[in-house]
């Protein structure tokens, strides 16, 4: 339990710190945006290099995570979709499409890897980057196709495309590290040492710097003009899709640590992309800023929550990280 505080408080006062060094101007307002910047090209990468390229095959494609991730995501996507659809009749499928992606998908990236990696290890790590590529790979093109399409319908212009979309796929550096990564471990050679050191060093700068940068860019906006659906949402986000993942993954017999990444996942607050979507397509922006603020706020307590009941049930669960 003392092992488990000494990691979750540390981790919601970065945040913390993060979100009172923007609102009293102590940075910038561009900070949060240069910090992303660093985490998605730099640091995230190289840890999952690293992580990748000395984890075995093995540990690697755990089959029975990636489809468990695969149906947890698609069951509550799909409702949402038809859900929001019938809510709003008058709105396009693309708006539905952005909504149902902001509740159903999470920030694993930004909250769900750095948490992992915290509690559980390069083994957590491991499973925090398999959802991270199903994410990418599946749903992603997926709800841009649809939103891309639905809002430029009148223009006649398509920006992205499935295709397109597909092919974007093998820009992410998160994605081409974790490629790489996998490349290198089937040759089975080993990691020269300053090679490891210098990827990990840099790679260990993920997790505070992401935690931060999640805490400094939080925006409430004006979250009262959207309070019952930002409830819905909200509740549906933080409660009903972990439980739905916890679901799956007892139906799949999966192991403890692999439960936990994907109910954690599940857990975790929208994406910072559900915003920059809704703001690139001048869809409902607001209502996007205040469910991921809404989220974050509430992640703070269902994370903790989450993961002392996690030590609680199985003691051994993050025995690793202690050592």
């Amino acid at each position: 339990m003392e092992i488990v505080l000494n990691i979750l408080i540390p981790m919601f006062l970065i945040m913390l710190t993060g979100f009172l060094c923007i609102h009293f101007n102590v940075l910038q307002q561009e900070t949060p945006h240069f910090l992303i910047n660093f985490i998605f090209n730099v640091a995230g990468p190289a840890l999952i290099f690293i992580g990748m390229a000395t984890a075995p095959l093995s540990q690697i494609f755990h089959w029975d995570f990636i489809f468990a991730t695969i149906i947890s995501i698609a069951i509550c996507l799909f409702p949402w979709l038809f859900f929001i659809k019938k809510l709003y009749p008058k709105k396009s499928i693309g708006f539905a499409a952005l909504i149902a992606y902001s509740v159903s998908l999470g920030n694993s990236a930004f909250i769900g890897l750095p948490i992992l990696v915290l509690v559980a290890g390069s083994k957590g790590m491991i499973l925090a980057v398999v959802s991270s590529v199903i994410v990418v790979s599946i749903f992603m093109p997926f709800v841009t196709y649809f939103i891309d399409k639905s809002m430029n319908k009148n223009s006649g212009k398509i920006k992205y495309g499935i295709l397109k979309d597909i092919l974007k796929i093998f820009k992410n550096p998160i994605v081409l590290a974790g490629f790489l990564g996998i490349l290198y471990s089937a040759t089975n050679l080993p990691v020269p040492a300053i090679a490891k050191s210098y990827f990990t060093i840099l790679g260990s700068a993920l997790a505070p710097v992401a935690l931060f940068a999640v805490g400094a860019g939080i925006m409430w906006s004006n979250i009262k003009d959207y309070w019952k659906i930002l409830s819905v949402m909200s509740f549906f986000k933080m409660i009903i899709c972990p439980a739905i993942a916890y679901l799956v993954a007892v139906l799949l017999n999966l192991s403890n640590l692999e439960t936990f990444a994907l109910v954690l996942i599940a857990a975790v607050p929208s994406p910072k992309t559900a915003y920059i979507l809704a703001e690139e397509y001048n869809s409902e922006p607001e209502l996007m800023a205040g469910h991921i603020a809404l989220t974050t706020v509430i992640g703070v307590v269902t994370i903790f929550g989450l993961i002392l009941f996690a030590s609680s049930v199985d003691p051994t669960l993050f025995k690793a990280f202690a050592g």
